[in-house]
């Protein structure tokens, strides 16, 4: 496999989609967390479901094939990895576009599924505002993402590359407050912090070290040693979480 130069760190997962450690999703947890998720979440048969940032495709094959009740559809601003979705798993139900503007009509899904996407745009508030308006009255919001543990230390500032899961990973308490404000009631919120720990060895195993890891996500710029630290201080977690988009809101 071809090595990610430090300039190209902002494309980190691009580069590691057609890594065998993405085979099942690149994200903690994988196709199981996934699955998890759509348990959770109880979406109704016939349900219309939009995978925002779904990269290669790899939870729209998996949708397709375990949910064939469901219409499942995808968007992601990387045409790199919307060419493999429709090269190595046949999605063509997906579209090309950034995830803050979705061209999609107002209240068209009953439920979104993003999965480590919104720690990569920093909770950001417009992507949260379009999440709210595609989804339908009730709709729910299928989330997985890394946040931090211990956010009292995010303020102690580290370089990460642009595109890093966490360098937008905040707390639980601010997670919800982003998500109340834009109209969500969290229904639910499991932690599997434990996965990010074995994505980690997983990533280890496929390409050599942690350190090499850690050097890319910074682009070069942080020392190993600060990132430990760090890491230390604000211990990154995972987690699942199902939201409600509150029919108050909509009136």
């Amino acid at each position: 496999m071809n090595r990610l130069n430090h300039s190209e760190a902002g494309k980190f997962y691009e580069w590691l989609g057609p890594n065998p450690v993405a085979k099942s999703g690149i994200r903690p947890g994988g196709l199981a967390l996934t699955q998890r998720l759509m348990e959770v979440a109880s979406l109704p048969s016939g349900s219309r479901i939009l995978d925002v940032g779904c990269g290669s495709g790899v939870t729209l094959d998996y949708l397709r094939q375990k949910h064939p009740d469901f219409q499942a559809f995808g968007i992601d601003k990387s045409s790199k990895l919307l060419s493999l979705a429709k090269t190595v798993h046949y999605v063509d139900d997906i579209v090309n576009a950034d995830v803050g503007f979705l061209p999609l009509r107002d209240s068209s899904f009953d439920g979104v599924i993003s999965e480590c996407c919104l720690s990569v745009i920093s909770y950001s508030k417009v992507f949260l505002e379009e999440l709210f308006r595609v989804l339908r009255p009730d709709g729910k919001l299928l989330l997985t993402d890394v946040y931090l543990r211990n956010d009292s230390g995010a303020e102690n500032h580290v370089e990460l590359a642009q595109g890093c899961c966490l360098s937008g990973a905040i707390g639980q308490p601010e997670i919800v407050d982003r998500l109340a404000g834009c109209g969500f009631r969290i229904i639910y919120w499991e932690d599997y912090s434990q996965l990010l720990k074995d994505f980690a060895v997983r990533w280890i195993l496929e390409n050599g070290s942690m350190k090499e890891f850690w050097n890319l996500m910074s682009n070069g710029q942080t020392a190993t040693s600060c990132l430990s630290d760090w890491i230390q201080e604000t211990r990154p977690g995972y987690y699942l979480l199902v939201a409600q988009k509150n029919i108050s809101e909509t009136n």
